[in-house]
């Protein structure tokens, strides 16, 4: 409950403010507070902190209760800037009421910001009273996890593990305690799980849940897999985790996120997928440059990407529907689909579509793609020059102290 109070009043509460940090006021305002903060550090010149600078202001307003919004100036204060080994601008550092301090690396938005705040303010485990406060949440989280207490020896083996997972990732996840599991029944979210003894799953907001097997994973591993929805929009802070942590990656891109008919497809069918494949979505809107990379020109869409070996697969031409998606997975499951291999080994074929997509010169093509492949080839063979450079002179080094 005192989450959902503090949600309440940061909607409700008085406008707040971003706070004017600097090296002689941080340690008063930040490290003796018990609040959760999120600090930017910036310099006035920079184009991509005066962009981020109004966002903090309206994010200030919505999370007023629930994170502390500060910002350093860099340029007049060094101090702060070597204790946090600032290297780029704008950088965000997350502090936790324990006092710890993370990285932020998710979105730059307010309802990003909202979401982080919900997780860090407070204790890394947050207690609520019935199933109806979980179902009251999830209309703003995506998804959330969930540990039944029942007094009883799985809930005992679950709780330690549970809190120290929670205070490690409460910047990734909202960690929630319920122990009236007499009000499971009435929560439609709670239906397929398991309506008496402990447990630990995750519900998403579509409806999709999955629970935590102890007998299979850790839990800190399995919250690598499992933590994040079945279907998930995806950014810096969760792209390379959830796709390094699955034997496939669909992303679905699409212009902006009001494109629901062909999210909902895409949903539908990670709801229906069983194997081990993660799926998220991307908006043209804010990653088109990187969308090139993939060939994603035209919208809806998807690519699957494969980060194990670096390699991912275009949609095949045509309407796309679920048995369509299902059919393409099931090839590329079977090694049947050729997929299209990322980094050096990549460049010949990425300089072969740069020539056919530009239109130029069949001769021009063929000494660009030769010149790429000459690149690509230079490249490795300095990766591995360097390679045998450093095990040469850690071979001398370690003669040296031998001798």
């Amino acid at each position: 409950m005192l989450l959902l109070r503090a949600f309440l009043l940061a909607i409700a509460g008085v406008a707040a403010s971003v706070h004017v940090l600097g090296d002689a006021s941080f340690g008063a305002a930040v490290e003796d507070s018990s609040d959760a903060w999120l600090v930017d550090f910036y310099a006035p010149w920079c184009h991509s902190c005066q962009l981020l600078d109004p966002v903090l202001v309206d994010a200030a307003d919505a999370t007023d209760g629930l994170l502390r919004i500060g910002k350093v100036d860099v340029t007049v204060n060094p101090r702060l800037e070597a204790q946090f080994a600032i290297e780029r601008y704008p950088t965000l550092l997350v502090r936790d009421p324990s006092g710890a301090w993370s990285p932020y690396k998710g979105e730059r938005s307010v309802d990003a910001f909202l979401a982080l705040g919900r997780r860090v303010s407070g204790t890394p485990v947050k207690t609520v009273a019935t199933a109806a406060d979980v179902d009251a949440l999830l209309t703003t989280e995506a998804s959330v996890l969930v540990f039944l207490h029942a007094s009883d020896a799985v809930g005992a083996k679950l709780q330690p593990a549970y809190y120290s997972a929670a205070t490690a990732l409460r910047g990734q996840h909202l960690f929630l305690e319920l122990r009236d599991s007499t009000s499971l029944a009435s929560s439609p979210y709670f239906s397929t799980l398991p309506s008496t003894g402990s447990f630990v799953a995750r519900v998403d907001a579509t409806g999709d849940v999955a629970l935590y097997d102890s007998t299979t994973l850790a839990l800190k591993t399995w919250l690598q897999k499992h933590g994040h929805p079945k279907f998930v929009a995806l950014g810096r802070e969760n792209l390379m985790a959830i796709g390094k942590a699955h034997a496939l990656l669909v992303v679905a891109c699409v212009e902006d996120a009001t494109d629901a008919s062909f999210l909902h497809l895409v949903s539908k069918v990670a709801s229906q997928t069983t194997a081990d494949i993660a799926f998220g979505y991307l908006e043209a809107t804010k990653v088109r440059a990187y969308l090139k990379r993939f060939y994603v020109a035209t919208f809806p869409t998807y690519f699957v990407w494969n980060m194990h070996t670096n390699v991912f697969y275009e949609a095949p031409s045509g309407a796309i529907t679920p048995e369509s998606l299902h059919a393409h997975l099931a090839r590329i499951a079977s090694g049947a689909e050729k997929g299209i291999a990322l980094g050096l080994t990549g460049y010949p074929y990425h300089a072969y579509r740069f020539v056919v997509d530009a239109g130029l010169d069949v001769v021009v093509g063929v000494a660009l793609i030769v010149l790429a492949a000459a690149a690509a080839w230079h490249r490795a063979r300095a990766k591995e020059d360097a390679r045998m450079r450093a095990e040469a002179l850690a071979a001398y080094e370690r003669l040296k102290k031998e001798a």
